[in-house]
Protein backbone atom coordinates (compact mmCIF):
# COMPACT_ATOMS: atom_id res chain seq x y z
CA UNK A 1 0.00 0.00 0.00
CA UNK A 2 2.97 2.21 1.09
CA UNK A 3 4.47 1.78 -2.23
CA UNK A 4 1.43 2.53 -4.31
CA UNK A 5 0.80 5.43 -2.54
CA UNK A 6 4.82 7.31 -3.10
CA UNK A 7 4.47 6.01 -6.46
CA UNK A 8 1.40 7.89 -7.28
CA UNK A 9 2.48 10.63 -5.04
CA UNK A 10 5.58 10.60 -7.45
CA UNK A 11 3.89 10.36 -10.59
CA UNK A 12 1.83 13.55 -9.96
CA UNK A 13 4.63 15.42 -8.89
CA UNK A 14 6.58 14.61 -12.53
CA UNK A 15 2.64 15.14 -14.66
CA UNK A 16 2.51 18.53 -12.50
CA UNK A 17 5.59 19.84 -12.86
CA UNK A 18 7.06 18.57 -16.50
CA UNK A 19 3.99 19.79 -18.27
CA UNK A 20 3.18 22.65 -16.33
CA UNK A 21 -0.19 21.83 -15.46
CA UNK A 22 -2.57 22.92 -12.93
CA UNK A 23 -2.77 19.79 -11.20
CA UNK A 24 -4.36 18.61 -7.84
CA UNK A 25 -5.20 15.87 -5.57
CA UNK A 26 -8.77 14.94 -6.21
CA UNK A 27 -9.82 15.97 -2.63
CA UNK A 28 -10.08 19.35 -4.79
CA UNK A 29 -13.61 19.99 -5.22
CA UNK A 30 -15.37 22.05 -7.65
CA UNK A 31 -14.41 25.97 -7.22
CA UNK A 32 -17.39 27.26 -4.85
CA UNK A 33 -18.31 24.69 -3.51
CA UNK A 34 -17.94 24.04 0.45
CA UNK A 35 -15.10 21.52 1.40
CA UNK A 36 -15.81 18.65 2.89
CA UNK A 37 -12.77 18.42 4.39
CA UNK A 38 -13.67 21.34 6.72
CA UNK A 39 -15.68 19.98 10.02
CA UNK A 40 -16.66 16.61 8.56
CA UNK A 41 -19.49 16.89 11.31
CA UNK A 42 -21.51 19.54 9.00
CA UNK A 43 -19.08 19.37 5.75
CA UNK A 44 -17.48 22.97 5.16
CA UNK A 45 -19.07 24.60 7.95
CA UNK A 46 -17.72 24.97 11.59
CA UNK A 47 -19.83 27.01 14.12
CA UNK A 48 -18.68 27.83 17.85
CA UNK A 49 -20.03 29.07 21.00
CA UNK A 50 -17.98 30.99 23.50
CA UNK A 51 -21.01 31.15 25.82
CA UNK A 52 -24.77 31.90 26.46
CA UNK A 53 -25.07 35.71 25.02
CA UNK A 54 -24.31 36.98 21.42
CA UNK A 55 -20.63 35.42 19.61
CA UNK A 56 -19.91 37.40 16.39
CA UNK A 57 -16.60 36.91 14.36
CA UNK A 58 -15.46 39.77 13.02
CA UNK A 59 -11.92 39.40 11.58
CA UNK A 60 -9.79 36.37 9.99
CA UNK A 61 -6.34 35.84 9.41
CA UNK A 62 -4.40 31.67 8.92
CA UNK A 63 -1.30 31.07 9.81
CA UNK A 64 2.09 29.55 8.34
CA UNK A 65 1.13 26.51 9.13
CA UNK A 66 -2.39 26.92 7.89
CA UNK A 67 -4.52 26.77 11.40
CA UNK A 68 -6.99 29.33 11.24
CA UNK A 69 -7.62 32.40 13.32
CA UNK A 70 -11.27 33.92 14.08
CA UNK A 71 -11.60 36.83 16.30
CA UNK A 72 -14.90 38.72 17.04
CA UNK A 73 -16.73 40.17 19.88
CA UNK A 74 -18.30 37.77 22.49
CA UNK A 75 -21.06 38.98 25.41
CA UNK A 76 -20.29 37.81 28.50
CA UNK A 77 -23.75 38.93 29.84
CA UNK A 78 -26.48 41.15 27.81
CA UNK A 79 -24.11 43.98 28.08
CA UNK A 80 -20.35 43.66 28.62
CA UNK A 81 -18.61 42.89 25.33
CA UNK A 82 -15.23 41.32 25.21
CA UNK A 83 -12.38 40.42 22.75
CA UNK A 84 -12.70 37.01 22.07
CA UNK A 85 -10.61 34.59 19.43
CA UNK A 86 -10.46 30.67 18.23
CA UNK A 87 -8.22 29.12 16.58
CA UNK A 88 -9.16 25.57 14.53
CA UNK A 89 -7.17 22.92 13.07
CA UNK A 90 -6.94 22.88 8.62
CA UNK A 91 -9.93 20.17 8.96
CA UNK A 92 -12.14 22.78 11.18
CA UNK A 93 -11.93 20.95 14.49
CA UNK A 94 -10.95 23.53 17.37
CA UNK A 95 -7.55 23.39 18.36
CA UNK A 96 -7.62 22.34 21.79
CA UNK A 97 -3.88 23.09 21.80
CA UNK A 98 -4.65 27.29 21.94
CA UNK A 99 -5.90 28.90 24.98
CA UNK A 100 -8.73 26.66 26.96
CA UNK A 101 -10.51 24.44 24.27
CA UNK A 102 -9.40 26.32 21.24
CA UNK A 103 -10.74 29.78 22.76
CA UNK A 104 -9.75 32.52 24.43
CA UNK A 105 -10.96 35.82 25.47
CA UNK A 106 -9.79 39.10 26.97
CA UNK A 107 -11.28 42.42 28.52
CA UNK A 108 -9.21 45.15 27.59
CA UNK A 109 -10.99 48.77 29.14
CA UNK A 110 -14.76 48.67 29.30
CA UNK A 111 -16.79 47.27 26.41
CA UNK A 112 -14.23 45.81 23.58
CA UNK A 113 -15.51 45.57 20.04
CA UNK A 114 -12.86 43.56 17.54
CA UNK A 115 -12.75 44.39 14.23
CA UNK A 116 -9.44 43.51 12.95
CA UNK A 117 -6.59 40.58 13.66
CA UNK A 118 -3.11 39.90 12.28
CA UNK A 119 -0.33 36.84 12.87
CA UNK A 120 3.14 38.33 13.73
CA UNK A 121 6.04 36.63 12.23
CA UNK A 122 6.94 35.13 15.61
CA UNK A 123 3.47 33.48 15.43
CA UNK A 124 2.26 35.88 18.15
CA UNK A 125 -1.85 36.66 17.65
CA UNK A 126 -2.72 40.46 17.69
CA UNK A 127 -5.83 41.62 17.79
CA UNK A 128 -7.19 45.07 16.89
CA UNK A 129 -10.53 47.04 17.64
CA UNK A 130 -12.35 49.54 19.95
CA UNK A 131 -12.71 49.89 23.64
CA UNK A 132 -14.26 51.75 25.93
CA UNK A 133 -11.63 54.27 28.56
CA UNK A 134 -13.62 56.84 30.45
CA UNK A 135 -16.61 56.62 29.07
CA UNK A 136 -15.44 57.48 25.54
CA UNK A 137 -14.02 55.05 22.75
CA UNK A 138 -10.49 54.37 22.06
CA UNK A 139 -8.15 51.96 19.41
CA UNK A 140 -7.11 49.07 21.60
CA UNK A 141 -4.77 46.22 21.12
CA UNK A 142 -4.04 42.73 22.82
CA UNK A 143 -1.27 40.37 22.02
CA UNK A 144 -1.06 37.10 22.74
CA UNK A 145 1.63 34.43 22.66
CA UNK A 146 1.23 31.81 19.81
CA UNK A 147 -0.48 29.08 22.30
CA UNK A 148 -3.27 31.57 23.21
CA UNK A 149 -2.51 30.65 26.93
CA UNK A 150 -1.74 34.19 28.08
CA UNK A 151 -1.19 37.97 26.71
CA UNK A 152 2.33 38.67 26.19
CA UNK A 153 3.51 40.72 28.54
CA UNK A 154 6.47 42.19 26.56
CA UNK A 155 3.68 44.14 24.92
CA UNK A 156 3.34 47.34 26.97
CA UNK A 157 3.69 45.39 30.24
CA UNK A 158 0.29 43.66 30.49
CA UNK A 159 -0.50 42.38 26.70
CA UNK A 160 -2.91 45.59 26.42
CA UNK A 161 -2.44 48.74 24.34
CA UNK A 162 -5.24 51.40 24.38
CA UNK A 163 -4.77 54.59 22.50
CA UNK A 164 -7.02 58.14 22.75
CA UNK A 165 -6.77 58.90 18.60
CA UNK A 166 -8.93 62.43 19.36
CA UNK A 167 -11.08 64.39 21.02
CA UNK A 168 -14.06 62.16 20.99
CA UNK A 169 -14.54 58.62 19.87
CA UNK A 170 -12.28 56.57 17.95
CA UNK A 171 -12.57 53.32 16.29
CA UNK A 172 -10.38 50.84 14.93
CA UNK A 173 -11.19 48.91 12.26
CA UNK A 174 -7.80 47.26 10.58
CA UNK A 175 -4.52 46.15 11.52
CA UNK A 176 -1.62 45.41 9.54
CA UNK A 177 2.44 44.23 10.26
CA UNK A 178 5.23 45.85 8.32
CA UNK A 179 8.32 43.72 7.53
CA UNK A 180 9.93 45.53 10.46
CA UNK A 181 7.70 44.09 12.85
CA UNK A 182 5.71 47.61 13.32
CA UNK A 183 2.58 47.51 13.63
CA UNK A 184 -0.26 49.94 11.91
CA UNK A 185 -3.56 50.80 12.74
CA UNK A 186 -6.31 52.43 11.15
CA UNK A 187 -9.92 53.59 11.83
CA UNK A 188 -12.21 56.53 12.07
CA UNK A 189 -12.01 59.50 14.77
CA UNK A 190 -14.45 61.74 15.48
CA UNK A 191 -14.48 65.56 16.40
CA UNK A 192 -16.76 66.73 19.16
CA UNK A 193 -19.24 67.75 16.19
CA UNK A 194 -19.17 64.26 15.06
CA UNK A 195 -17.28 64.62 11.88
CA UNK A 196 -15.42 61.49 11.50
CA UNK A 197 -11.70 61.38 9.70
CA UNK A 198 -9.36 58.41 8.73
CA UNK A 199 -6.88 58.11 11.16
CA UNK A 200 -3.66 55.08 11.62
CA UNK A 201 -1.38 54.83 14.63
CA UNK A 202 1.70 53.25 14.14
CA UNK A 203 3.35 51.64 17.09
CA UNK A 204 6.58 49.70 18.13
CA UNK A 205 6.91 46.14 18.11
CA UNK A 206 6.97 47.00 22.06
CA UNK A 207 3.47 48.62 22.12
CA UNK A 208 4.89 51.85 22.19
CA UNK A 209 3.40 54.43 20.02
CA UNK A 210 6.36 55.44 16.95
CA UNK A 211 7.70 58.54 17.41
CA UNK A 212 9.00 58.78 14.11
CA UNK A 213 5.40 58.82 12.07
CA UNK A 214 3.70 61.22 12.24
CA UNK A 215 2.82 62.90 15.45
CA UNK A 216 3.73 61.16 18.28
CA UNK A 217 3.06 57.82 16.16
CA UNK A 218 -0.26 59.08 14.85
CA UNK A 219 -1.80 60.62 11.54
CA UNK A 220 -5.27 62.10 10.26
CA UNK A 221 -7.03 63.06 6.98
CA UNK A 222 -10.55 64.73 6.34
CA UNK A 223 -12.41 63.73 3.26
CA UNK A 224 -15.55 65.02 2.25
CA UNK A 225 -17.54 66.40 4.97
CA UNK A 226 -17.04 63.40 7.14
CA UNK A 227 -15.17 59.68 6.36
CA UNK A 228 -14.57 56.19 8.16
CA UNK A 229 -11.78 54.39 7.35
CA UNK A 230 -12.17 50.50 7.30
CA UNK A 231 -9.17 48.87 5.93
CA UNK A 232 -5.54 48.95 5.75
CA UNK A 233 -2.69 47.43 3.49
CA UNK A 234 1.20 48.17 3.44
CA UNK A 235 3.16 48.40 0.10
CA UNK A 236 6.43 46.89 -0.29
CA UNK A 237 8.37 50.42 -0.63
CA UNK A 238 6.80 51.01 3.20
CA UNK A 239 3.81 52.90 1.81
CA UNK A 240 0.69 52.59 3.57
CA UNK A 241 -2.90 52.51 1.82
CA UNK A 242 -5.81 53.01 3.63
CA UNK A 243 -9.37 52.82 2.29
CA UNK A 244 -12.88 53.12 3.27
CA UNK A 245 -15.77 56.19 2.75
CA UNK A 246 -15.95 59.45 2.36
CA UNK A 247 -19.20 61.95 2.19
CA UNK A 248 -19.34 63.88 -0.55
CA UNK A 249 -22.54 65.80 -2.46
CA UNK A 250 -24.71 64.32 0.15
CA UNK A 251 -23.51 60.49 -0.59
CA UNK A 252 -20.68 58.37 0.15
CA UNK A 253 -17.81 57.65 -2.06
CA UNK A 254 -14.94 54.93 -2.44
CA UNK A 255 -12.15 56.95 -0.72
CA UNK A 256 -8.32 55.62 -0.46
CA UNK A 257 -5.51 57.84 0.96
CA UNK A 258 -1.56 56.93 0.56
CA UNK A 259 0.59 58.16 3.37
CA UNK A 260 4.71 57.92 3.17
CA UNK A 261 6.34 55.75 5.98
CA UNK A 262 6.91 58.18 7.56
CA UNK A 263 2.89 59.07 8.00
CA UNK A 264 3.17 62.66 5.49
CA UNK A 265 0.80 62.42 3.08
CA UNK A 266 2.56 60.92 -0.31
CA UNK A 267 1.91 63.50 -3.37
CA UNK A 268 2.40 61.03 -5.82
CA UNK A 269 -0.69 59.41 -5.25
CA UNK A 270 -3.24 61.47 -7.57
CA UNK A 271 -1.65 64.59 -6.63
CA UNK A 272 -2.06 65.05 -2.87
CA UNK A 273 -2.36 61.34 -1.42
CA UNK A 274 -6.10 60.95 -1.61
CA UNK A 275 -8.56 60.43 -3.70
CA UNK A 276 -12.64 59.39 -4.38
CA UNK A 277 -14.69 57.65 -6.52
CA UNK A 278 -18.16 57.47 -7.08
CA UNK A 279 -18.90 53.58 -8.35
CA UNK A 280 -22.98 53.75 -8.38
CA UNK A 281 -24.08 57.43 -8.48
CA UNK A 282 -25.48 56.55 -4.80
CA UNK A 283 -23.76 55.31 -1.56
CA UNK A 284 -20.49 53.64 -1.98
CA UNK A 285 -18.73 51.79 0.70
CA UNK A 286 -15.32 50.58 0.46
CA UNK A 287 -14.14 47.86 3.08
CA UNK A 288 -11.68 46.12 2.16
CA UNK A 289 -7.96 46.97 0.34
CA UNK A 290 -4.96 44.49 -1.44
CA UNK A 291 -2.05 45.55 -3.21
CA UNK A 292 -1.76 43.39 -6.20
CA UNK A 293 2.50 42.55 -6.92
CA UNK A 294 2.44 44.83 -9.75
CA UNK A 295 1.32 47.14 -7.46
CA UNK A 296 -2.05 48.27 -8.53
CA UNK A 297 -4.34 48.65 -5.98
CA UNK A 298 -7.71 46.78 -5.86
CA UNK A 299 -10.49 48.40 -3.38
CA UNK A 300 -13.54 45.87 -2.63
CA UNK A 301 -17.16 47.08 -0.71
CA UNK A 302 -20.71 47.02 -1.34
CA UNK A 303 -22.70 49.96 -3.48
CA UNK A 304 -25.57 51.40 -3.48
CA UNK A 305 -26.66 52.72 -6.58
CA UNK A 306 -30.03 54.97 -6.97
CA UNK A 307 -32.34 52.31 -7.91
CA UNK A 308 -32.30 49.00 -6.97
CA UNK A 309 -30.36 46.87 -4.42
CA UNK A 310 -26.81 47.03 -3.20
CA UNK A 311 -24.38 45.00 -5.04
CA UNK A 312 -20.27 44.37 -4.51
CA UNK A 313 -18.25 46.30 -6.31
CA UNK A 314 -14.36 47.03 -6.45
CA UNK A 315 -12.25 49.30 -8.20
CA UNK A 316 -8.60 48.86 -9.24
CA UNK A 317 -6.43 52.13 -9.11
CA UNK A 318 -3.06 52.36 -10.48
CA UNK A 319 0.60 53.32 -9.13
CA UNK A 320 -0.28 56.82 -9.01
CA UNK A 321 -4.03 56.35 -7.92
CA UNK A 322 -5.71 56.96 -11.32
CA UNK A 323 -8.42 54.06 -12.34
CA UNK A 324 -7.12 51.36 -14.27
CA UNK A 325 -8.80 50.66 -17.62
CA UNK A 326 -7.61 47.23 -18.08
CA UNK A 327 -10.11 46.05 -15.20
CA UNK A 328 -13.59 46.58 -16.74
CA UNK A 329 -12.98 48.84 -19.27
CA UNK A 330 -12.94 51.88 -16.48
CA UNK A 331 -11.48 50.32 -13.49
CA UNK A 332 -14.95 50.00 -11.99
CA UNK A 333 -17.06 46.64 -11.65
CA UNK A 334 -20.11 45.36 -9.55
CA UNK A 335 -21.98 42.39 -9.05
CA UNK A 336 -25.63 41.46 -7.82
CA UNK A 337 -25.85 38.50 -5.76
CA UNK A 338 -28.65 36.41 -4.45
CA UNK A 339 -32.02 38.15 -2.95
CA UNK A 340 -30.53 41.56 -3.63
CA UNK A 341 -29.26 43.69 -0.54
CA UNK A 342 -25.07 42.71 -0.11
CA UNK A 343 -22.94 43.62 2.18
CA UNK A 344 -18.53 43.14 1.07
CA UNK A 345 -16.65 42.60 3.28
CA UNK A 346 -13.21 40.74 2.77
CA UNK A 347 -11.27 40.76 -0.83
CA UNK A 348 -8.04 38.71 -1.67
CA UNK A 349 -5.90 38.24 -4.52
CA UNK A 350 -4.90 34.95 -5.65
CA UNK A 351 -1.53 34.15 -7.10
CA UNK A 352 -3.02 34.08 -10.50
CA UNK A 353 -4.41 37.29 -10.61
CA UNK A 354 -7.64 36.35 -9.96
CA UNK A 355 -9.95 38.38 -7.33
CA UNK A 356 -12.06 37.17 -4.59
CA UNK A 357 -14.72 39.16 -2.59
CA UNK A 358 -16.42 37.81 0.22
CA UNK A 359 -18.95 39.53 2.24
CA UNK A 360 -23.19 38.78 2.66
CA UNK A 361 -25.73 38.87 1.19
CA UNK A 362 -29.83 37.78 1.45
CA UNK A 363 -29.20 34.74 0.96
CA UNK A 364 -26.23 34.15 3.40
CA UNK A 365 -22.51 34.16 2.97
CA UNK A 366 -21.45 35.21 -0.42
CA UNK A 367 -18.44 35.21 -2.41
CA UNK A 368 -17.36 36.71 -5.99
CA UNK A 369 -14.28 35.79 -8.08
CA UNK A 370 -13.15 37.90 -11.21
CA UNK A 371 -10.76 37.11 -13.62
CA UNK A 372 -7.91 39.67 -13.36
CA UNK A 373 -9.33 41.89 -16.30
CA UNK A 374 -12.72 42.26 -14.06
CA UNK A 375 -14.85 39.79 -15.45
CA UNK A 376 -16.86 37.16 -13.59
CA UNK A 377 -14.68 34.02 -13.64
CA UNK A 378 -17.25 31.27 -14.73
CA UNK A 379 -15.15 28.51 -13.38
CA UNK A 380 -15.77 29.20 -9.47
CA UNK A 381 -19.66 28.01 -9.07
CA UNK A 382 -19.96 28.07 -13.05
CA UNK A 383 -21.05 31.74 -12.19
CA UNK A 384 -18.36 33.58 -10.77
CA UNK A 385 -20.90 33.59 -7.19
CA UNK A 386 -22.14 31.74 -4.76
CA UNK A 387 -24.45 32.03 -1.88
CA UNK A 388 -24.35 29.70 1.32
CA UNK A 389 -27.38 29.54 4.41
CA UNK A 390 -24.98 28.72 7.17
CA UNK A 391 -27.49 27.69 9.85
CA UNK A 392 -30.82 28.84 8.89
CA UNK A 393 -32.20 30.05 11.90
CA UNK A 394 -32.35 33.61 11.18
CA UNK A 395 -29.71 36.09 10.40
CA UNK A 396 -26.38 35.55 8.92
CA UNK A 397 -23.24 38.13 8.86
CA UNK A 398 -20.30 37.84 7.13
CA UNK A 399 -17.48 39.97 8.44
CA UNK A 400 -14.29 38.70 7.43
CA UNK A 401 -12.52 36.93 4.59
CA UNK A 402 -9.00 34.88 4.25
CA UNK A 403 -7.72 33.24 1.47
CA UNK A 404 -5.51 29.77 2.10
CA UNK A 405 -1.98 29.18 0.00
CA UNK A 406 -3.88 26.49 -1.23
CA UNK A 407 -6.92 28.54 -2.63
CA UNK A 408 -9.45 27.80 -0.15
CA UNK A 409 -11.48 30.48 0.79
CA UNK A 410 -12.53 30.82 4.17
CA UNK A 411 -15.42 33.22 5.42
CA UNK A 412 -16.27 34.08 9.21
CA UNK A 413 -19.26 35.76 11.13
CA UNK A 414 -22.10 35.26 13.45
CA UNK A 415 -24.99 32.88 12.91
CA UNK A 416 -28.70 33.00 14.79
CA UNK A 417 -28.72 29.65 16.89
CA UNK A 418 -31.79 28.14 18.18
CA UNK A 419 -31.93 30.50 21.27
CA UNK A 420 -32.03 33.35 19.05
CA UNK A 421 -28.13 34.44 20.19
CA UNK A 422 -25.38 34.19 17.73
CA UNK A 423 -22.20 32.15 17.51
CA UNK A 424 -18.86 32.21 15.73
CA UNK A 425 -19.30 30.83 12.20
CA UNK A 426 -16.90 29.58 9.53
CA UNK A 427 -17.33 28.46 6.16
CA UNK A 428 -14.68 27.34 3.44
CA UNK A 429 -15.12 26.87 -0.27
CA UNK A 430 -13.01 24.97 -2.64
CA UNK A 431 -11.09 27.31 -4.98
CA UNK A 432 -9.42 24.99 -6.68
CA UNK A 433 -5.61 25.10 -7.73
CA UNK A 434 -4.46 28.50 -9.01
CA UNK A 435 -3.34 28.63 -11.80
CA UNK A 436 -0.08 27.19 -12.79
CA UNK A 437 1.61 29.67 -15.45
CA UNK A 438 4.99 29.46 -13.87
CA UNK A 439 5.22 25.70 -12.82
CA UNK A 440 8.43 24.85 -13.83
CA UNK A 441 11.25 21.77 -13.10
CA UNK A 442 13.45 24.57 -11.99
CA UNK A 443 12.07 24.51 -8.51
CA UNK A 444 14.51 26.48 -6.91
CA UNK A 445 14.49 28.94 -9.17
CA UNK A 446 17.78 29.52 -10.92
CA UNK A 447 16.87 29.62 -14.02
CA UNK A 448 18.59 26.17 -14.44
CA UNK A 449 16.86 22.09 -14.08
CA UNK A 450 19.88 19.97 -12.43
CA UNK A 451 19.51 17.01 -10.87
CA UNK A 452 21.19 17.78 -7.54
CA UNK A 453 19.13 20.35 -6.54
CA UNK A 454 15.97 20.46 -8.54
CA UNK A 455 15.39 16.34 -9.21
CA UNK A 456 16.96 15.79 -5.81
CA UNK A 457 14.21 18.05 -3.89
CA UNK A 458 11.19 16.48 -6.02
CA UNK A 459 12.32 13.29 -5.15
CA UNK A 460 12.03 14.04 -1.72
CA UNK A 461 8.43 15.45 -2.22
CA UNK A 462 7.58 12.59 -4.09
CA UNK A 463 8.54 10.18 -1.35
CA UNK A 464 6.24 12.36 1.33
CA UNK A 465 9.45 14.25 3.19
CA UNK A 466 8.48 17.75 3.84
CA UNK A 467 9.98 20.84 6.18
CA UNK A 468 13.93 21.28 6.31
CA UNK A 469 14.71 17.82 5.43
CA UNK A 470 13.63 18.26 1.80
CA UNK A 471 16.27 21.16 1.55
CA UNK A 472 18.91 19.51 3.71
CA UNK A 473 22.14 18.86 1.83
CA UNK A 474 20.95 20.35 -1.09
CA UNK A 475 24.12 23.41 -2.12
CA UNK A 476 22.11 25.72 -4.07
CA UNK A 477 23.01 28.27 -6.14
CA UNK A 478 23.65 32.00 -5.27
CA UNK A 479 20.93 33.14 -7.29
CA UNK A 480 18.62 30.61 -6.90
CA UNK A 481 15.29 32.34 -5.49
CA UNK A 482 13.73 29.45 -3.78
CA UNK A 483 15.92 27.81 -0.79
CA UNK A 484 14.43 26.83 2.40
CA UNK A 485 10.71 24.56 2.75
CA UNK A 486 8.53 27.43 2.96
CA UNK A 487 9.42 28.86 -0.18
CA UNK A 488 9.73 25.75 -2.21
CA UNK A 489 6.01 24.52 -0.33
CA UNK A 490 4.29 27.95 -1.50
CA UNK A 491 5.68 27.92 -5.01
CA UNK A 492 4.28 23.81 -5.60
CA UNK A 493 0.61 25.08 -4.02
CA UNK A 494 0.89 27.70 -5.69
CA UNK A 495 2.44 27.89 -9.04
CA UNK A 496 2.14 23.85 -9.52
CA UNK A 497 -1.87 23.51 -8.24
CA UNK A 498 -0.50 20.28 -6.05
CA UNK A 499 -1.55 19.85 -2.22
CA UNK A 500 1.23 19.17 0.56
CA UNK A 501 1.14 18.59 4.18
Amino acid sequence: MKRVRLFNYAQHLFVCLSLGATCAHAILGQPGTLDPTWNGAAPGKAITSFGSFDDTATATAIQPDRKVVVAGVCYQSASVAVFCVARYNENGSLDTGFGSGGKASTAVAGDGYVRAVVIQGDGKIVLAGTCTVLYALDFCMVRYHPDGAALDNSFNGNGKVTTRMSADDDGAFAIAVQPDGKIVVAGTCYSSSGTGIFCVARYDADGSLDAGFGSNGRVSTGLGTTATAFAIAVQLNGKIVVAGSCRNSGKDDFCVVRYNADGDLDTSFDGNGLLATDLSGGNDTARAVAIQPNGKIVVAGHCDPPAGTSNFCAARYDIDGALDTSFSGNGLVATSLPGGGSYATGLAIQSDGKIIIGGECDAGFCAVRYNSDGSLDNTFANSGKVSTTVVGLGYETARAMALQSDGKILLAGGCANVSGNSDFCVIRYDGGPFGAQNCKLDIDGDGKVLAATDMLIATRVALGMNGSSVTSGVAFAANATRTTWSSIRSYLVTQCGMSLP
